[in-house]
């Protein structure tokens, strides 16, 4: 059971912050960290794959909107970090066992080689943290649903969001912070599950339409969802 299954939800998330954070960890954390990731998974597996870079970024987004929602129990570094290499070891798209205790080792091994920097100012997150908190998110990802840790915790949950990808619904039940992830929150992510973002942030060209909102920014409300089909999928108002 989640130790924080009756936390409530403090804010109203924004895709668009969610992007322009992503955006700025990136360019904060560099794109050479980035280009050592990806380059040494897609010797392996496709970017576009279930498990590939296009779910990494979806993560990471997931993450950042819970940061929104739960300022004081997700950290942004940590989900950034987590997303990144959560899956980065991966050999094979299906049961993959060890996988995510392969990419802590690899996460590590880039702290130690300087390859992570981390900030230093009044109100950076401790480095130190971040470090065991990424290394064990890595871990137990796949493995554990809860974590005592709320910024481990939440970044269970932002991985869980994605779920649809593979056609599984995310099961509130099995989120740690089920309270403050409301109902829209989880379908508007599974919206998102299927496709990749238009803003690519873990490699790959832009290909949003620059005369449009990208999909990925606009909003879909369970609202307007049920007024345009007749056949609700989710049944959200039911429950």
């Amino acid at each position: 059971m989640s130790k924080f299954k009756h936390i409530l939800a403090g804010h109203v998330p924004s895709i668009e912050d969610a992007l322009e954070s992503a955006l700025s960890l990136k360019q904060r954390y560099g794109s050479g960290l980035v280009d050592i990731v990806t380059s040494q998974y897609e010797e392996r597996l496709s970017p576009n794959g279930l498990h590939g870079c296009r779910h990494w970024e979806r993560v990471l987004i997931n993450g950042l909107l819970l940061e929104q929602v739960l300022p004081d129990y997700v950290c942004a570094d940590t989900i950034y970090l987590f997303a990144l290499f959560h899956d980065s070891k991966r050999m094979r798209e299906g049961e993959d066992p060890g996988h995510g205790a392969r990419g802590a080792a690899f996460f590590n091994e880039c702290v130690d080689k300087g390859l992570i920097t981390f900030r230093e100012h009044l109100g950076a997150p401790n480095a130190n943290e971040v470090i065991a908190n990424v290394s064990r998110a890595c871990t137990r990802h796949s493995e554990n649903l809860f974590d005592d840790e709320p910024h481990v915790a939440a970044c269970f949950d932002a991985d869980r969001l994605d779920l649809e990808r593979v056609s599984i619904y995310p099961d509130r039940e099995k989120l740690n912070f089920q309270t403050a992830i409301s109902r829209t929150f989880v379908y508007e992510c599974s919206m998102r599950a299927k496709r990749p973002l238009d803003i690519p942030i873990f490699g790959g060209d832009d290909t949003s339409d620059h005369d449009a909102p990208p999909r990925s920014v606009r909003s879909f409300s369970h609202e307007s969802y049920t007024a345009r089909s007749s056949n609700f999928k989710y049944g959200f108002l039911k429950s």
